[in-house]
């Protein structure tokens, strides 16, 4: 598939990026060596990038997603670090460094190494979320450091541009660092939220609604969603992503879903009103009510609905009569989340509603399954297989949902995929 224009361009800039570095080759060794040290400087380049892609910058995350984002983070990752940590075993003639130059290839090695073992084992360490991203953002900034370093002392005939280019790249890790540190919160504390009320949805799930405090509250297309702090200050680590589930035609006032499934989120029943709260967003790149569809297949899992009920109440807001069907699926029937809400839109938008259980209930006259191709290829008859398809839910929802869709005859170029929860 072409990429547009939009996207051509930050692609092309990390490309060049990514390259420019290998490019630079000025020196008389094999074949072989130069092979070995244009990947290392490849490697090396993907590596300080990974700041770009992991600082939230929302032009790219607007234009690619956030789930396409950090995909991309760790896929580069998974090729990046094990070219770093076994070149110096590549080498025809390997290079002596010395001084500087051995200690901080060293270091690098030794804290990559670490670095990359601790995001493969994460699940499993027993941290908290802000914990974990303190760590990993040290750690990272630590490997930046020690290994432009390296990458200046141990070349004995470099190209004399290349220190230059790689305190370039240094420079752009460190601003990002303080951007997402520093310069974020400062500007969040500018514009402060409040809790006005938090209620029970379904098993595990709250509504929380929240207000500007003296602004004008934040701009959005239905479908967004924000890092959101609840009872902390600005500078706060405990930030997670949730989606809107309120329409953008209420700009000061916002209400969030969230699903009980972690650390934080198991204790917003303890949460007051009038607690603190600061957002960082809006993310996410769908916004499918500005695009010219003849109507839209709607399809979530669990906190996915969150974002599917801004869409339909936007579109009601805006009185919006293109035809909607809306698939929402949950394991049991107390999972399904804002079935009142989805019911009482029904009566003001051309909407149609299927709900999907996997694990029904004695009497269920809804569809049973998972949304899988065995169910979603029911849906894909015209004229929805020429509506634009939205899917929101876990990474291996959306794998399983794409798949299911184009086998029911759906173009690729009208599925619309993002996931929701990220760290």
């Amino acid at each position: 598939m072409m990429l547009g224009s939009r996207r051509l361009l930050p692609v092309l800039l990390y490309a060049t990026c990514a390259l420019g570095p290998a490019a630079l080759m000025h020196d008389e060794r094999s074949l072989r060596d130069q092979v070995v040290s244009a990947l290392t400087r490849l490697a090396f380049a993907v590596l300080l990038a990974q700041f770009l892609l992991a600082g939230r910058i929302r032009p790219v995350t607007v234009t690619f997603g956030l789930d396409t984002v950090m995909r991309l983070h760790r896929r580069a990752a998974y090729v990046a670090v094990p070219i770093l940590l076994l070149h110096p075993f590549l080498y025809e003639n390997v290079p002596d460094p010395h001084g500087v130059a051995e200690g901080s290839g060293i270091a690098a090695s030794v804290l990559l190494a670490g670095l990359f073992a601790a995001a493969l084992t994460r699940r499993s360490l027993p941290l908290r979320h802000e914990t974990w991203r303190l760590m990993h953002g040290t750690a990272a900034l630590a490997v930046a450091g020690v290994g432009t370093l390296h990458a200046i002392e141990a070349p004995a005939d470099a190209h004399p541009a290349l220190m230059w280019v790689w305190l370039g790249f240094a420079s752009v890790a460190a601003a990002t660092m303080l951007h997402v540190y520093l310069l974020r919160p400062l500007a969040r504390r500018g514009r402060p939220w409040r809790v006005v009320a938090v209620r029970p949805d379904t098993q595990g799930v709250w509504a929380v609604t929240i207000e500007a405090v003296g602004h004008s509250g934040l701009r959005f297309e239905a479908g967004q969603f924000v890092w959101l702090i609840l009872d902390r200050g600005p500078f706060s680590l405990r930030e997670h992503a949730f989606s809107i589930a309120s329409a953008p035609s209420h700009p000061t006032r916002l209400t969030i879903l969230i699903a009980g499934e972690g650390d934080f989120t198991n204790t917003i029943g303890t949460l007051r009103p009038g607690a603190r709260a600061w957002l960082d967003g809006p993310y996410g790149g769908m916004m499918p009510l500005s695009r010219k569809a003849r109507g839209f297949v709607l399809i979530a899992q669990g906190a996915g609905v969150a974002p599917i009920l801004s869409i339909l109440r936007e579109a009601e807001a805006r009185g919006d009569r293109r035809p909607m069907l809306v698939i929402v699926g949950a394991r049991r029937e107390e999972g399904l989340i804002a079935r009142a809400e989805l019911a009482a839109l029904r009566r003001t938008l051309d909407l149609t509603i299927a709900e999907v259980l996997a694990e029904p209930p004695r009497g269920w006259t809804g569809v049973t399954g998972k949304l899988d191709a065995t169910v979603l290829t029911r849906f894909c008859r015209e004229p929805q297989t020429s509506w634009v398809h939205v899917i929101y839910g876990r990474p291996a929802m959306l794998a399983a949902a794409r798949a299911a869709l184009a086998q029911g005859g759906v173009p690729a170029r009208r599925i619309l995929a993002e996931a929701v929860g990220y760290e």
